[in-house]
């Protein structure tokens, strides 16, 4: 509580005094964030993988992930709308690097 309200007395000074400014990542970097963060908590995908694991053991979920993997490269073909999204993304993403850690 004290940590809260020493952070709330400092916002106040600072509008008080009009000495801020507010730094937002790229909203573009924002659209790829999102994908991520939905396929990690949205999706079902990590449930899905602790699943395979807690039946099969093992290596399971690395075998799922190894299974989508092949399916992305041997049958996934882009449509217009992935393609129009890469033309319009493609080098401000690659000016801003990757949105994940790792």
């Amino acid at each position: 509580m004290i940590a809260t309200c020493s952070f709330t007395r400092l916002m106040l000074e600072l509008l008080d005094e009009k000495n801020f400014h507010f730094e937002s990542s790229s909203p573009r970097n924002n659209l790829l964030e999102q994908s991520i963060d939905h396929l990690i908590k949205g999706s079902g995908l990590l449930p899905t993988l602790w699943k395979v694991q807690q039946i099969w053991g093992g290596n399971t979920a690395k075998e799922l992930i190894d299974y989508l993997y092949k399916q992305y490269y041997e049958e996934f073909e882009p449509n217009d709308d992935h393609i129009s999204w890469l033309n319009k993304y493609k080098a401000l993403y690659q000016l801003e690097g990757k949105p994940w850690k790792g």
